[in-house]
């Protein structure tokens, strides 16, 4: 292993220096980022414990109910782990310069594979740790008995041991799909895959939604519940293995819990020595064979979404028509991209089609009103992880090949300009159909569905405007992984502001509408007079914030060297 040696102490004295580059960032941005990190960390916190001091009004079936709550929390982080771990995986191995640079160097496949096994494990587990320290400390606070000393650290690392088995079975699922699969058809595999989850996941839904908690006397809806969940305490599931050795630490039986630690860690290197011996006979062959000549197909493909694009934005320049037709060819070829698309709307359908299945009393419009309000917030909030995820890195990804761009005979606004209406565009025709899905399935009127269609242009405009200005902010054009560049500063700023952006228009524009909408019986005239002046607020707000950020962008752009 003296070669994975080499390569992982030069990626650590990279990463150091990249540490000392943080003294030459902006203070102001630093404590931003820091302030703003720590406020969120402390209101999952203050989630988590009022959610624990809520199951532990059920005397009696408190120790019942949080076996149950960790079961079904772990089982669902283990699946999207091991869904996001094999398409970050597939990324860092066969879409990756630095791959290819190492597999020519006299270094063994297997550690080529550990060293990206271990960068993407880093990368991706990282919101997993994020969320455990608050959600252990909010069950170690809430606890009746309390817990003992050696509870917290103890769970801390039960997590750490824990995210190499989904890390690792999501390497095997990605290495064994390039190497099988036809390259053609790697992609409506993986779709399959990915509605298959999301399938999976609406059956779990209509499966569990009928329970509706009743503590006094509710020894049937107890039964219930715990019926309906049988499947997430499966005694073979690593994240059953996980709920028992938290559970085991806070009751102080520490050796029970040493024990589901030692099972934990045992399957976590079993399963990572499996994907090494793998990546032995099957990396080099699997990477070749996803480099290969791609079907005549694609180019006919191409050619049919040029001329969509060319129809369609008909208003348009040529230039920003030609870079509308390129990004949309280059999202579509990446399927790490619009995989993860489909996935983070995917599931937000999935809720809203099952909006009524939720134990509400929907004749009451207070509740369908409150309901709609946060179907609004949860959808710009994907929103935004959506702009953070694809569009802050898009500039940043052209990479050395920009100086192509500096040549051609189009100006740098125009540039900009075509990755804005990419985002814009694209993310207006999701969001909106999102919104009027929410507002279908809860028989809001037209003028509810009108507004809020409204409300989601002026957002989408400044949240593309956002991501677009920030990436050409702050760009990084020596990486070509795009979740390094999101975790960089300007990505983690671009999502602050992103979430801020937000938080001010449904809550000083969304929040009063919906008042308005409520009292809406009482004076008419007011309800219109009122709805028409939020909704010119919400769209000269979003046109200010797209102007200066993409104003703040084009400065910094138009003055780089490439």
């Amino acid at each position: 292993m003296s070669d994975l040696r080499i390569i992982l102490r030069a990626r650590l004295r990279a990463l150091l220096n990249s540490i000392k580059t943080i003294r030459q960032q902006s203070r102001l941005k630093i404590a931003f980022i820091t302030i703003f990190a720590v406020a969120f960390w402390a209101g999952l916190f203050l989630g988590f414990r009022d959610a624990f001091f809520y199951i532990y009004k059920a005397p009696g079936f408190e120790n019942l109910l949080v076996g149950i709550v960790f079961n079904v929390f772990f089982l669902s982080l283990l699946i999207m782990l091991v869904f996001s771990n094999a398409v970050l995986i597939y990324s860092s191995l066969y879409r990756s310069s630095e791959v290819e640079f190492l597999l020519s160097l006299p270094v063994k496949e297997s550690s080529v594979f550990l060293y990206k096994y271990v960068e993407t494990l880093v990368y991706s587990s990282w919101a997993f740790a994020y969320l455990a320290v608050p959600i252990i400390l909010a069950f170690g606070y809430t606890a009746t008995l309390g817990v003992p000393w050696y509870f917290y650290p103890a769970a801390m690392l039960m997590f750490a041991v824990f995210v190499a088995i989904p890390a690792a079975a999501g390497s095997l699922i990605s290495m064994l799909l390039v190497t099988i699969v036809p390259r053609s058809r790697i992609k409506v595999l993986m779709t399959v895959g990915g509605m298959l989850l999301l399938a999976a996941v609406l059956i779990s839904i209509k499966y569990v939604s009928g329970f509706t908690p009743r503590f006094a006397g509710g020894y049937s809806e107890i039964g219930k519940v715990v019926g309906k969940v049988a499947f997430a305490q499966n005694p073979f599931l690593p994240s059953a293995w996980l709920s028992k050795g938290v559970i085991f630490l806070s009751r102080s039986e520490p050796r029970e819990a040493f024990f589901y630690l030692l099972v934990i860690l045992a399957n976590s290197l079993f399963m990572t020595a499996v994907a090494q011996a793998t990546s032995r006979g099957i990396l080099w062959r699997s990477f070749s064979k996803s480099h290969s000549s791609a079907s005549r197909r694609t180019h006919v493909k191409a050619e049919i979404l040029t001329w969509l694009v060319h129809k369609a934005f008909f208003f348009m320049p040529l230039e920003i028509r030609l870079f509308l037709a390129k990004d949309l060819k280059t999202f579509f070829r990446d399927i790490t991209q619009w995989l993860q698309f489909v996935m983070f709307f995917g599931v937000l359908a999935i809720y809203i089609l099952n909006i009524r299945t939720l134990p509400y009393d929907w004749g009451a419009d207070r509740a369908r009103n409150s309901v709609s309000l946060l179907n609004l917030a949860a959808t710009c909030l994907v929103l935004s992880t959506f702009t953070g995820r694809f569009i802050f890195p898009l500039l940043s990804l052209e990479g050395k090949k920009f100086w192509v761009l500096g040549l051609a005979p189009i100006k740098r606004r125009q540039i900009l300009l075509g990755k804005f209406f990419f985002a814009f565009f694209g993310s207006l025709a999701v969001s909106e159909a999102l919104i009027l899905l929410s507002d279908l399935m809860l028989d809001f009127p037209l003028t509810m569905w009108l507004g809020h269609a409204v409300l989601v242009l002026a957002i989408c405009s400044g949240l593309s405007a956002i991501s677009v200005g920030l990436g050409a902010r702050y760009p990084n054009l020596k990486e070509d992984n795009p979740s390094k560049i999101v975790a960089g500063f300007g990505g983690t700023l671009n999502l602050i502001v992103s979430m801020l952006y937000i938080a001010i228009m449904v809550a000083f524009i969304g929040l009063p509408y919906h008042v308005a909408f409520s009292n809406r019986l009482a004076d008419s005239l007011f309800y219109y007079r009122t709805i028409v002046g939020y909704l010119g607020l919400s769209l000269l707000v979003g046109a200010v914030v797209s102007v200066f950020f993409l104003n703040l962008g084009r400065t910094k752009f138009e003055q780089m060297e490439f």
